[in-house]
Order: C-alpha cells, then sequence, then structure tokens
C-alpha cells in the first residue's frame, strides 16, 4: 500500500502551481523537526527489528530522498543514527555528549557511541552512505533537475522503481528500490539500449525497451544509460 500511495503521491505533481517542473524544487526530508525521526517511526512499527535491517532501511530511506525528485534535506543527527523517542520535541538530541537520561538509553541506528562520547562520527555507517549519496547526486543533473517517469511499482513492499531524465542531455537513469527482504527480479520499461552501473548490480543492455532488474532485499540500484 505504501508504494501505491508513493505513485500516486508523485503522480499529482501536476496538481502544483508551475507542475512537475515546480515539484523538483519541493524540499524532501524523512525526518524534521516538527514531525519527529524515520528511525523512531520504523521501530515503533517494527520493535523487534535486527540492528541489520534497521540500517538498511534507514539507508533505503536516505537512498530515495537523494535520488527521487525534490531537494534532500537532512535533519542533523540522523547521519548518526539517531532515533528519537516521539516526535517533535522527543527528537532533538544534542550532538554533544548527552545529558539527557532519555536520549542516552534510546536504541541508535548503527552503532552507539560509548557513554558520554559526542556523536560526531565521520565513520558511521548512515553517515559514510549519506556522503556516498550526496556524491552520485552532485555527479548527476538528472538527479538533481532531471524529470521523473515512474517505471513501476508493487501493491506491497516490494519494487519502486523510476527514470530520472538528465534535462540538457536526455541521458536517463534508472532507479529501483526493494523495499522487501527477499531478492526482486523484474522488468520495467526504459528508453535506453545500453547501461553502465552508478551503484548496485546493472544489466549491460535492455532488450526492445524492457530493461532487468535484479535487487537485493532491502537494497537500491542506480543504472545510467551508456555515452
Amino acid at each position: 500500500m505504501q508504494l501505491l500511495r508513493l505513485a500516486a503521491l508523485f503522480a499529482d505533481d501536476v496538481l502544483y502551481a508551475g507542475g512537475e517542473a515546480a515539484a523538483l524544487r519541493l524540499p524532501t526530508f524523512v525526518s524534521n523537526h516538527d514531525q519527529g525521526r524515520f528511525g523512531y517511526f520504523m521501530l515503533r512499527d517494527a520493535p523487534g527489528i535486527s540492528d541489520e535491517e534497521a540500517l538498511k532501511r534507514a539507508q533505503l530511506a536516505d537512498a530515495m530522498m537523494f535520488t527521487l525528485r525534490g531537494v534532500p534535506v537532512i535533519y542533523y543527527g540522523d547521519e548518526q543514527g539517531f532515533a528519537g523517542s516521539g516526535g517533535d520535541k522527543d527528537a532533538r538530541q544534542d550532538m554533544f555528549a548527552g545529558q539527557v537520561a532519555a536520549f542516552n538509553t534510546e536504541r541508535v541506528i548503527g552503532g552507539a557511541p560509548p557513554r558520554g562520547a559526542d556523536h560526531f562520527n565521520s565513520r558511521h555507517p548512515l553517515y559514510i552512505a549519506t556522503q556516498a549519496l550526496a556524491r552520485l547526486r552532485s555527479s548527476q543533473p538528472a538527479l538533481r533537475r532531471g524529470r521523473q517517469i515512474v517505471r513501476g511499482y508493487s501493491a506491497k513492499p516490494g519494487l519502486f522503481a523510476v527514470s530520472r531524465i538528465a534535462p540538457d542531455t536526455g541521458r536517463e537513469i534508472v532507479i529501483a528500490f526493494n523495499t522487501s527482504t527477499a531478492p526482486i527480479e523484474a522488468r520495467v520499461e526504459t528508453a535506453a539500449a545500453h547501461f553502465v552501473s552508478l551503484r548496485g548490480r546493472c544489466d549491460a543492455e535492455s532488450t526492445a525497451g524492457s530493461y532487468r532488474l535484479v535487487l537485493a532485499p532491502l537494497d537500491f540500484i542506480v543504472c545510467a544509460a551508456a555515452l
């Protein structure tokens, strides 16, 4: 159902003043100071989730924010695994060594620092993943300003795929996400015939406009038309 809602959300971009072009300039986020953190809602809805799965889901959420249409906005601390203990005021931890018991005992995604340490860890897995996503986005005009076409999605957790089209060259980038805990193999429509990998496993060629996607559980790929 969530993927259907996501597809419907993007289908409504034409309703903004200025249409789809205006939607490209919308700030997008998975956490903020008014609603709370992605990590909190994930852990609330899946309290028994493993540390490994929680990390993969947080990385997948960030990947969507950086590669789908809009301008990504990172809420401080998400790159350090902050989850918070609720919405709004319960999601405002200090980056310095904490003095608040509730914040010091909450679950941290990707590994907590030693008690009494600060949260400026440039080796945190979410920090590293966010840095890589920022570099990928900055290197590809299609990811920053490109028109988005939804290519496929599942009615339940699983595939969500889009193409982003570079505004100046028309170069197509196919991005596909697997939101399920099982591997996926699927085909989506594409205009390009040959591809190179920007992230993950990408087939080199499409067949008559049909491109094969192979996705590991809770993972994503970014495949660009060969130059």
